[in-house]
């Protein structure tokens, strides 16, 4: 598998579900999330949720 390190990932559906699975997972892989979900307050939960274990996120 290659690596994720220096790479900027947009995720839409992060708020629930299988996007917000998708953007954990991508984070603890090192890459940068970029957190987008037509539900602003999930959005927020999940870049915390990112921020909260190290990872390098925008919403």
């Amino acid at each position: 598998m290659f690596s994720m390190s220096d790479r900027n990932i947009l995720v839409t559906g992060a708020g629930s579900g299988i996007g917000k699975a998708t953007a954990l997972m991508l984070g603890q892989q090192d890459a940068a999330i970029i957190v987008v979900d037509k539900n602003q307050e999930k959005a927020h939960r999940t870049f915390e949720e990112l921020r909260g274990i190290r990872v390098r996120a925008a919403a």
